[in-house]
């Protein structure tokens, strides 16, 4: 008996270090991937960063040997800068700062000249701070609010008392009840800056500092895609799908990696491996969804495509054709691409010189007129459909 336990244990000992290389690798190749997906520091859909996401994904399905990936395209309008476009002058020396999201439509822009003012350190907007600004000689209006993070509607009140513009060292609530943006198309130009830079430049100290803040930003036409990995099984007219979003998009819309919406796509992209190495009997369709921050647009397009599907219904070979159908859809797609970049006139001009009664509509204005040929775009281009009549099981992680 003391033998054949000694027999087991060798047996156990002699497998456990093949099953954790095994869950090591996996992990690497899961870490790996989020690293090489948060690199850019973010994935706005319709951007460099955002495609070079999207490139990895197909570059990973790729390799992973699935039997077919394709690619639904559609267009978006997104937020845009250059680098080197948004710094604040301080002594004469630039510091870079970072726009926060738009109030509605309304960029965070100043004039072409810059926005000279002093800046006042508010800290953490507390009763003081307000008596110090509120008293005698102090006042903040026609100043830039400098202020610790977003709590409660401080930068609001701010912005009440004159503020011209805010900056934050921490973008974020640390109750997670407020927002560094409102709703409405409201121009109040809204930038963050790290305590570190902010320190060294000497914001933080108790008088004003003269600045001058320079920010451009703009609308940009961009290409989405989709990105769907598809592997037929055994089993019929049955298909599994699982499916994440791959775009970010947050209070700081260039600085959103989101290391957890990463994380689901390489989970993901692990799944399409393990998959491919054994392959169950069920068809499989893996879906990375672009543009999710936009009313999941993405989702939408996809939608679209299932509703605008023909084919005879529970049959597995409307997938086929549905993928056969991709160049068509793909110059289609491209066709309308060439049509709305008229809208880059629209767009692309320069709306560095805000006014509270006119830019906001004048914006607005433009933006409705390219929503409107969007639309139109969208209801006449004849998508691809992927799984009409097909028995779907369906996941969104």
């Amino acid at each position: 008996m003391t033998r054949l336990l000694l027999w087991l244990c060798l047996i156990v000992l002699s497998i456990v270090p093949g099953i954790v290389r095994g869950q090591t690798s996996d992990a690497d190749r899961i870490r790996s991937d989020v690293e090489s997906l948060t690199r850019e520091g973010h994935r706005l859909s319709g951007s460099d960063a955002g495609r070079a996401a999207g490139d990895y994904i197909l570059s990973q399905l790729q390799k992973a040997g699935v039997e077919r990936v394709i690619v639904q395209p559609f267009p978006v309008v997104q937020i845009h800068r250059e680098p080197g476009d948004c710094y604040l002058l301080v002594a004469g020396r630039p510091i870079p700062v970072e726009p926060l999201r738009p109030n509605g439509l309304a960029l965070p822009v100043t004039p072409s000249n810059g926005l000279s003012a002093e800046a006042v350190y508010l800290g953490s907007a507390d009763d003081d701070a307000w008596r110090r600004v509120c008293s005698p000689g102090g006042t903040l209006a026609g100043k830039i609010a400098v202020l610790n993070d977003v709590s409660g509607e401080t930068w609001i009140r701010a912005v009440e008392l004159g503020a011209r513009a805010v900056i934050f060292l921490d973008p974020t609530s640390s109750n997670g009840s407020s927002a560094p943006f409102v709703r409405a198309h409201a121009n109040i130009p809204r930038f963050f800056l790290s305590r570190a830079a902010a320190t060294e430049a000497g914001l933080l100290g108790p008088g004003a500092t003269p600045v001058v803040l320079h920010a451009r930003m703009s609308y940009r036409i961009g290409e989405a895609r989709n990105i769907i990995a598809f592997s037929p099984g055994a089993a019929g007219e049955d298909l599994t799908t699982v499916a994440v979003d791959y775009d970010t998009f947050g209070p700081v819309p260039f600085q959103s990696p989101s290391p957890k919406k990463a994380a689901n796509v390489a989970g993901l992209i692990e799944l399409a491996r393990r998959w491919q190495r054994e392959p169950p009997a069920r068809s499989r369709a893996m879906i990375f969804f672009d543009n999710g921050a936009q009313e999941q647009s993405g989702q939408m397009w996809f939608q679209y495509a299932l509703q605008r599907g023909s084919g005879p219904a529970n049959e597995l070979g409307s997938i086929r054709r549905a993928l056969q159908g991709l160049d068509a859809e793909e110059r289609s797609v491209s066709r309308s691409l060439e049509v709305m970049s008229d809208l880059q006139r629209l767009l692309g001009t320069d709306e560095n010189t805000p006014s509270s009664s006119t830019w906001p509509l004048s914006l607005l204005t433009r933006l409705l007129a390219a929503t409107a040929i969007a639309l139109a775009v969208w209801m006449s281009v004849d998508v691809w459909h992927v799984a009409g009549g097909v028995n779907v099981s369906f996941s969104m992680i």
